[in-house]
């Protein structure tokens, strides 16, 4: 892959989309879109405004027309955005793009399943001295209060509670 927008904001701060560079698209097979005449038009399928959301009208009948007399919203590659704001008739042959969106984010670590045997004195010190935070299953407040502690030594006595 290529990295084509340097950001998801940058895609939908409503300036188009702008390409970082002209990128390089080639279809399923190996052919240039930009040299093969299967596209006489240079212009990818978005059917979204320049904020990136869904557009209502212009989206040639949700995907399903390709009438002449049908619009959907398009963006002329020369143009280096992904979200050049076009109307194109739904009876042209674009180009859709498959674009994997990627995160710089740190990936969360998924949570394990433990089983642990404790008996509810064992349960409630282990909470007091950890601090952790529980959730009960009944949503009962959490404020701290000596009657939302007492209901908490009940329903964990009861096995009602899930370490969160």
């Amino acid at each position: 892959g290529e990295l084509i927008i340097g950001s998801w904001n940058d895609a939908i701060a409503g300036r188009g989309g702008q390409f970082l560079e002209r990128p390089k698209i080639i279809s399923f097979d190996g052919r240039d879109v930009y040299q093969d005449d299967s596209w006489p038009l240079k212009f990818v399928w978005h059917g979204s405004n320049k904020y990136g959301e869904t557009v209502v009208h212009d989206n040639c009948n949700n995907w399903s027309s390709s009438s002449s007399s049908m619009f959907g919203m398009a963006s002329a590659l020369k143009n280096l955005q992904l979200l050049d704001q076009q109307k194109v008739a739904c009876d042209e042959q674009l180009i859709v793009l498959c674009i994997e969106t990627t995160s710089s984010l740190p990936k969360r670590k998924k949570r394990q399943a433990v089983n642990i045997t404790m008996d509810g004195e064992q349960i409630s010190e282990t909470i007091h001295s950890q601090g952790s935070k529980i959730k009960n299953k009944k949503n009962l407040e959490k404020n701290g209060n000596a009657e939302d502690n007492a209901k908490i030594e009940d329903n964990i006595s009861q096995n009602k509670w899930i370490l969160v």
